[in-house]
């Protein structure tokens, strides 16, 4: 509660993420990236669920996460307290073939690799090819060390291979440029300037992710021009 204090008072945490009014709420994907801020009262539950693709489903905590595993299993544990959950489950398997008791550290990792590599490929069936390169290299680092990462190289190479979902890596590239100017407009002709990009952005890319996330940039653009009107 004080950190939350100091940064509203420095003001450090509303320039950080471009926020003017209070109440306000801004919403973060997965990989960190801010892709909504305004009113809470504005932020619909179709929005988040959106966002959320590609999101981890293991619950938070390390102790949570152990709180059931023996002693044996330190070595395991140790690992993924550092984030290699690769490492941590390739261990807690060999412990597990001499202490039974450690299978418990085996299902937990399992679980949680097998998440790591499930989020890259909801992204990619979710049409939205850069956030699961993202994802799949995220996912790569934490379970180097383990088998799963054969599937995660895979996936990464099924789009790579792929010219048209190559194609749609490049628009969301783009996209994420107009994105960060459209974060910083505060004028009328700016966002005139950005829609008039977007229109032409949107015409090459109607029938892809990158051009549906387009179509939203620009709607929250016109509604912003609405209210500098006022």
């Amino acid at each position: 509660l004080e950190f939350r204090r100091v940064l509203f008072r420095s003001g450090k945490l509303s320039r950080g993420v471009k926020v003017s009014g209070i109440p306000a709420a801004i919403l973060v994907n997965p990989r960190g990236k801010v892709v909504w801020k305004g009113h809470p009262n504005s932020l619909k539950n179709s929005l988040i669920e959106e966002h959320i693709k590609g999101a981890s489903r293991n619950p938070p905590g390390l102790d949570a996460l152990t709180k059931d595993w023996p002693e044996s299993a330190a070595p395991a544990k140790k690992l993924l307290k550092k984030g290699k959950i690769g490492q941590a489950l390739t261990t807690a398997q060999k412990l597990a073939e001499k202490d039974q008791t450690c299978k418990v550290a085996v299902e937990t990792l399992s679980g949680m690799a097998t998440s790591e590599v499930a989020g890259g490929k909801e992204l990619k069936e979710a049409g939205d090819l850069l956030g699961a390169l993202d994802s799949a290299k995220s996912a790569k680092k934490s379970l180097n060390g383990c088998d799963l990462v054969k599937e995660i190289d895979a996936l990464v190479k099924e789009i790579k291979a792929d010219k048209e979902a190559s194609a749609v890596v490049r628009a969301q590239v783009q996209l994420a440029k107009l994105e960060k100017k459209a974060s910083d407009v505060r004028k009328k002709k700016e966002v005139d300037s950005i829609v008039k990009k977007l229109d032409k952005f949107i015409a090459k890319n109607a029938d892809n992710y990158a051009g549906k996330q387009a179509e939203k940039l620009k709607a929250n653009l016109v509604q912003m021009k609405e209210k500098m009107r006022r």
